[in-house]
């Protein structure tokens, strides 16, 4: 049986049967991830809160019959203090996107995820969401550090033009 332990950010959340949920993890150690925790949609649930986008959580997890299971977590940061604006709320969910879409599962890449801690614990918002676009894009091979950009527009073109799609969140921004 597989054991792990490490901390990541939580960077989607779907619903699963009745009471479970499956999280996608960014982590330091594992990269993309996704996690089945089991009861975390039920009332009486001390884990909910934790499930939470973009939430810096440690956890344990074991290996179950359809994958990774969660055991144990502990929020480590929740960055609420932040979640009162309307502007960090669209960003971060553009930023959830951004890692989901781009990042591959379990490849580890701790630049990126130091560009998403960093980016998540400026003080007011003093990274710009532009400057991390640049730097997800620079951290994963995709983009030139030297290469200067000449507009936001021109930047949200070239990523969807990885993806080959459209981006959900980009129209919010």
């Amino acid at each position: 049986m597989k054991f792990l332990k490490d901390s990541g950010f939580v960077i989607k959340r779907t619903n699963y049967r009745d009471a479970d949920r499956i999280i996608t993890l960014y982590t330091r150690h594992s990269g993309q991830i996704e996690l089945l925790a089991k009861g975390v949609r039920k009332i009486t649930s001390k884990r909910a809160s934790y499930t939470e986008l973009l939430n810096h959580i440690q956890f344990e997890a074991v290996t179950g019959k359809r994958g990774l299971v969660l055991t144990e977590t502990q929020l480590l940061n929740s960055f609420a203090e932040k979640r009162k604006t309307l502007e960090y709320l669209t960003s971060m969910f553009y930023i959830c996107e951004l890692v989901s879409k781009l990042c591959p599962f379990e490849e580890k890449n701790e630049k990126v995820f130091d560009l998403l801690h960093d980016f998540l614990g400026s003080e007011n918002g003093t990274r710009s969401l532009s400057a991390f676009q640049r730097g997800i894009l620079t951290h994963l091979g995709f983009w030139d550090s030297a290469k200067k950009v000449t507009n936001v527009a021109e930047l949200n073109n070239y990523i969807e033009s990885i993806l080959e799609k459209r981006l959900n969140t980009h129209k919010y921004l």
